[in-house]
């Protein structure tokens, strides 16, 4: 096995572990980081296929899109690395869930859904019961929907000094608290229907 020196040694190399290698071999000396990666390939979360007969359209079978409120992503992509981007009003055409196919207003036209949800829950699209749920928690946040992009600090300082149970908020797991506040079902239908399981797993909240 052969042997390596280095001063920094980052394990994982998904975006996050990627982006840190990136800026810490800018501004030192590069042989002295190194990036680890179990896997085949780099990424983490950022992962396209090509398909069986679809090969001339990529398949993002993990973060799918990026925009200018994510204010550290957008300007290394625009700026800094100078990479093409390709503008997309994003909007679903169907869901599959439980092994049904459910148009966008299933939800809320009446249609039964693969889900046993409380009579509140019913009637809501996936992103609508899990901004309740925020707001449940944090009602204070309602006073700044919708959000601009000049309230970003404000409502960062507010969610980096928020406390539930007198615990701060980036103490509990965000799972732990959606589902202190609607069904164990809904939850299961936000975290499929939502577009980015990711929203839903269990990080700090």
């Amino acid at each position: 096995m052969t042997q390596l020196t280095t001063d920094i040694a980052i394990i994982g190399g998904g975006v996050s572990g990627v982006y840190a290698g990136y800026r810490l071999r800018k501004q030192q000396n590069p042989e002295t980081v190194s990036v680890f990666e179990a896997s085949k390939r780099i990424g983490g979360r950022l992962w396209s296929e090509r398909l069986p007969g679809v090969e001339d359209v990529p398949a993002e079978l993990g973060g799918m899109f990026f925009s200018d409120i994510h204010t550290h992503v957008y300007p290394l992509i625009q700026d800094e690395l100078g990479l093409e981007s390709v503008k997309i009003n994003y909007k679903p055409y169907r869901y599959f869930l439980r092994k049904h196919s459910i148009a966008p207003g299933d939800f809320t036209n009446g249609t039964e859904l693969p889900y046993f949800l409380e009579d509140s829950e019913k009637g809501k699209q996936p992103v609508t019961i899990l901004i309740g749920a925020v707001l449940k928690l944090v009602p204070e946040l309602t006073q700044y929907l919708p959000l601009k992009p000049e309230d970003f600090g404000t409502v960062r300082e507010l969610l980096r000094n928020y406390k539930i149970d007198d615990t701060p908020l980036y103490c509990h797991g965000f799972w732990n608290l959606l589902t202190d506040v609607i069904s164990d079902e809904a939850y299961e239908m936000v975290r499929a229907g939502s577009g980015a399981i990711s929203l839903t797993e269990n990080s700090n909240a």
